[in-house]
């Protein structure tokens, strides 16, 4: 799906005939709806088997095929609905557009993914392209996501790249981060983006540095992420496999309560205890194990157990977490 100017574009296929054949006629469509009343507006039918569409500047589409070891990348002009130009890359990719520097980066994905192909755009038409100058020099992914202000290509496997206009600069590495990644999402507006990592986890980051700010986590196991309208949500899965669409807040973390019953008290020690002697009736969970960790080192210890004892005895009035 593309979003442009209140308009909703979505491509489908309008045959069966089998991937591995090539009709004459038009074999996909783009649906516009319009985003105000949700109703179809019109049909474009395209010259392709749509995969993926982008809504590029002045009111161009391009949209991607997939076919074995193959991809075509088709535009059209969505005041016209002409067919404008095409280009064959000659592997089956997964692409993103970069709005800021007009250009399409895709990567292919029938072999093991080593380096990106680049595609620049012009007004509906292809005018050139190129290969990143690494050849797997970094660890690549399928899944990559272009930031916002197109400085950027963040691929899941953890590599960040830089996006520039100057082809000689355009693909430079520039970071790896802490963990490779399922989805990501940006708050530009507090320069900060948020990766899911696997499970319920997610990774904040600042965006100006690419430093660790904070982890959250969610309910159920993170599918995607969203940030819109000021808040982090994220469609995840419930432990009984049903989805579910979240707001995803911080947890204010008592320290101590290593229980959850909203007290700090011996029973806090004898569940530490027995957590730290791999008791299996004291299991923690992971907000447990977060109010465990009153030293803030990020492990939970014998000196996380010190430190509770010590403060239920009123030796110290708070834990060293809390001033972290």
């Amino acid at each position: 799906m593309a979003y442009l100017d209140n308009e909703l574009f979505v491509t489908a296929l309008t045959d069966s005939q089998s991937l591995y054949w090539l009709p004459e006629g038009p074999n996909g469509m783009i649906a516009v709806i319009d985003t105000k009343t949700v109703e179809l507006k019109e049909k474009i039918d395209i010259k392709i088997r749509p995969f993926n569409i982008f809504a590029g500047k002045n009111g161009y589409l391009y949209v991607t095929s997939r076919e074995p070891q193959k991809a075509y990348f088709n535009s059209y002009s969505r005041s016209t609905k002409e067919f404008m130009d095409s280009e064959l890359v000659n592997n089956e990719c997964l692409s993103e557009y970069n709005p800021t520097l007009d250009r399409i980066y895709a990567i292919p994905i029938d072999i093991m993914p080593i380096d990106y192909k680049v595609l620049n755009v012009d007004n509906g038409k292809f005018v050139s392209s190129y290969s990143s100058t690494y050849y797997d020099s970094y660890p690549l992914a399928e899944k990559f996501k272009i930031s916002p202000d197109g400085k950027y290509l963040f691929n899941s496997s953890g590599v960040v790249f830089t996006c520039n206009e100057n082809v000689n600069e355009d693909m430079k590495f520039a970071f790896t981060l802490d963990k490779k990644f399922t989805d990501i999402a940006f708050n530009m507006e507090e320069n900060r983006f948020y990766t899911a990592v696997g499970g319920n986890q997610i990774y904040v980051y600042n965006y100006e540095d690419f430093s660790g700010i904070d982890t959250l986590s969610s309910t159920g196991e993170i599918l995607k992420l969203f940030y819109v309208d000021g808040k982090l949500c994220a469609l995840s899965r419930s432990a009984n496999g049903r989805p579910m669409f979240e707001v995803i807040q911080k947890v204010k973390i008592k320290y101590g309560d290593v229980n959850k019953d909203g007290r700090i008290n011996s029973t806090d020690i004898m569940y530490l205890k027995g957590y730290l002697l791999r008791n299996s009736a004291f299991n923690l969970d992971e907000y447990g194990l977060m109010a465990a960790d009153v030293d803030g080192n990020g492990s939970v210890s014998s000196l996380d157990l010190t430190y509770l004892k010590r403060y239920i005895l009123r030796r110290i009035s708070d834990f060293p977490a809390n001033k972290k």
